[in-house]
């Protein structure tokens, strides 16, 4: 991948519509279209932006992005939080989180709605930043 498909990724947002994704990218390479099938009946079509730790996941129909992973393998920074950064440099960063994740869940979850939406999971064991939502 290269730097135009980084900052393309870059203006991706939850709610858009497939279009302009594809719009966004422009000439970028688009890797294939994938299928979650967690629920066998239901799969969640996403693609994986190889190498770069970014996944945009789509509305089961595929017509809009739902949300744009940023996993283990992301080196950049979303608001100034990276993979790898503690919960404390996370609220330091942002200042205290708007909600927590209301459900049982095996990260501790971050959610900040201002000034965009973003989600932070952090991993139980040592508190650091595994993956980002936007």
């Amino acid at each position: 991948m290269n730097a135009k498909t980084l900052e393309a990724l870059d203006t991706i947002r939850s709610g858009m519509s497939a279009a302009a994704y594809r719009a966004a990218l422009g000439g970028s390479a688009m890797p294939p279209m994938q299928y979650d099938t967690a629920v066998p009946d239901d799969p969640i079509p996403f693609q994986e932006f190889a190498g770069l730790g970014i996944a945009v996941v789509f509305s089961r129909d595929g017509n809009k992005v739902d949300s744009v992973e940023f996993g283990p393998e992301f080196a950049g920074a979303i608001n100034g939080i990276a993979i790898g950064m503690t919960g404390v440099e996370v609220e330091q960063r942002l200042g205290p989180c708007d909600r927590t994740w209301p459900m049982p869940h095996p990260n501790y979850v971050l959610i900040y709605d201002r000034p965009e939406y973003l989600r932070i999971d952090l991993s139980r064991t040592d508190e650091r930043v595994i993956t980002m939502y936007r």
